[in-house]
């Protein structure tokens, strides 16, 4: 035998042929509200609650260059979505090896998108960084993106005086540094 399972719904008298103002409320699912107009029959009415989504995501991130020098401007730039379907505050967060400074972006709608640039400072240590951006949405994050750039060790200048014997100038000597020829003295 089939047991038959009695669905959630509550049953409520209405005037045939009024039209009332009908709202659905649940906590974490998307409101309903809707006009409806009772038969002269007993009827039901059968709706779908969608839950609620929030949530954000990075969509674009770059940086204006892949090698910098130490202590030189990092520009990021960043495109962040409202991927979800309730409007919601987004914080985009970011910083170096780790999200550090913050920005909040207040009430953006389902689709919305919101585009930010920052600067930040490069390490005076050369090596491999990568700067790191997250996307929040109802307090959690919801995206994250690493952008790889390197420190390059700072070149110096080094002269070639060259001379002779008597410590006189010597010029028109041909300067090689790993097999290519920077110049002539």
């Amino acid at each position: 035998k089939e047991k038959h399972r009695k669905m959630p719904s509550l049953t409520v008298n209405l005037e045939p042929g009024k039209t009332v103002h009908v709202k659905l409320v649940k906590a974490g699912y998307l409101t309903q509200e809707f006009d409806y107009t009772p038969p002269f029959a007993p009827a039901t009415v059968t709706k779908t609650m969608v839950a609620v989504v929030c949530k954000a995501a990075i969509t674009s991130a770059s940086l204006n260059k892949e090698v910098f020098e130490p202590k030189e401007t990092v520009k990021l730039a960043y495109t962040v979505k409202n991927t979800g379907n309730i409007t919601t505050d987004i914080t985009i967060r970011y910083g170096i090896g780790t999200p550090g400074a913050s920005r909040t972006c207040r009430d953006v709608p389902p689709g919305g998108s919101v585009d930010g640039t920052a600067e930040l400072t490069a390490p005076s240590a050369p090596g491999s960084y990568k700067i790191v951006i997250t996307a929040e949405a109802c307090g959690k994050e919801t995206g994250r993106k690493e952008l790889p750039f390197t420190v390059k060790i700072p070149l110096v200048a080094v002269t070639f005086d060259t001379r002779k014997e008597d410590g006189t100038v010597l010029t028109g000597v041909e300067v090689w540094i790993d097999g290519e020829k920077k110049g002539t003295t």
